[in-house]
C-alpha cells in the first residue's frame, strides 16, 4: 500500500508553512514500487481524477533522486537487495516549491506515469507580515524574507544574517562560485537548497552611514549597510538570474500592498536599501 504525510513544523500539527520553508514529507510504498515513482504539488482541488492531467510545472521531487538525472529518468539497472525499501524521505524546497501563498495538495506517481496511489489534500502555504511599520520592524521582517526566497543559502545571505559560523561559510563559497563563473561553469550541480537558519542576528542599521576620512574605514552605521548587501545566483555565463528577486517583489506586494520594481532589487541587493523603499 502506498501511504504519504507531510511532516509539519508547527506544535498544533496543522499542514501549514511558510513561504519558502522546506515541506518534508514521509513516504511507505510496497518493496517492489518503482524507483521511478515520483511526487508532484499542485493547486489544491486542480485534479479531479486519480490521473493527474495538470503540469506540475517543474514541483517535483524524485522517490529516488539518484534514479534521475535532472528531469530524465535514468536507463534501468539492477539494484542490490540493499537498495529496496519500503519508506523513505523526501523533500520539497527551492525550485520545487510553489512560492505563492494559498492551499495545495501533493501526489505520489507511479513509474514516470501520472498514475495517483496516495496524496495530501489542504496543504496550505502562507505569509506573516510584520510585526509592525516601524524601520526596525520592516528590516527583521525583510531580513528573513530575503534568507527564505535565497533558500537560506550562505553564500548568498546578507553578512548581518549569518551565524558566526556561517560568515566563514559565505566567504569561501563566494570565492568558489566566482571562481565559478569566471569559468563557465554551471552551478546546477550543486544548488544551494539549505534550510532556514537556526538564528539569526539582526541588526538594524541606522538611516545614516558616513565614512572617517582620517581613519579610512567605514563607520558602524556604514559597516551595518554593507553587511545587509546579499547576492542572486548566477547561470553558467556569469548572469544573475532573476527568479529569487521575483520572490522578494511578491513577498512585499503579498504582506504589505508595496510594489517593487525588479531591476530596483536585482541592482541594489540590500536590506536596508529594501526597507527605506518600502516605507
Amino acid at each position: 500500500k502506498y501511504m504519504i504525510s507531510a511532516i509539519p513544523n508547527n506544535p498544533d500539527g496543522q499542514l501549514r508553512f511558510h513561504w519558502g520553508q522546506p515541506i518534508p514529507i514521509l513516504w511507505k510504498a510496497p518493496l517492489t514500487h518503482s524507483r521511478r515513482d515520483w511526487m508532484g504539488i499542485y493547486k489544491d482541488g486542480a485534479n479531479l481524477s486519480p490521473v493527474t492531467h495538470i503540469d506540475s510545472l517543474g514541483l517535483w521531487v524524485p522517490v529516488h533522486e539518484e534514479e534521475w538525472d535532472g528531469d530524465t529518468a535514468r536507463p534501468p539497472r539492477d539494484h542490490d537487495e540493499s537498495e529496496m525499501t519500503e519508506t523513505g524521505e523526501l523533500v520539497f524546497k527551492g525550485f520545487t516549491l510553489p512560492w505563492q501563498v494559498g492551499e495545495y495538495e501533493l501526489r505520489y506517481h507511479l513509474d514516470e506515469k501520472f498514475q495517483m496511489v496516495s496524496e495530501i489534500r489542504h496543504i496550505e502555504i502562507f505569509l506573516d507580515p510584520p510585526e509592525g511599520l516601524t524601520f526596525a520592524e520592516i528590516h527583521e521582517w525583510l531580513q528573513r524574507i530575503v534568507c527564505l526566497a535565497l533558500d537560506s543559502d550562505p553564500a548568498l545571505m546578507p553578512r548581518s544574517a549569518l551565524a558566526p559560523s556561517d560568515k566563514f561559510t559565505r566567504k569561501m563559497s563566494h570565492s568558489t562560485m566566482s571562481s565559478l563563473s569566471e569559468s563557465a561553469a554551471s552551478p546546477d550541480a550543486s544548488l544551494p537548497f539549505s534550510d532556514e537558519p537556526e538564528s539569526l542576528f539582526i541588526n538594524s542599521p541606522t538611516e545614516d552611514a558616513s565614512f572617517d576620512n582620517e581613519s579610512n574605514t567605514f563607520s558602524s552605521a556604514s559597516q551595518h549597510f554593507l553587511d545587509d548587501d546579499f547576492q542572486f545566483w548566477s547561470d553558467a555565463f556569469g548572469r544573475k538570474t532573476m527568479s529569487q528577486a521575483r520572490r522578494i517583489a511578491y513577498a512585499v506586494q503579498e504582506a504589505l500592498r508595496v510594489s517593487l520594481e525588479l531591476q530596483d532589487i536585482m541592482e541594489n541587493p540590500n536590506i536596508t536599501s529594501l526597507t527605506r523603499r518600502v516605507l
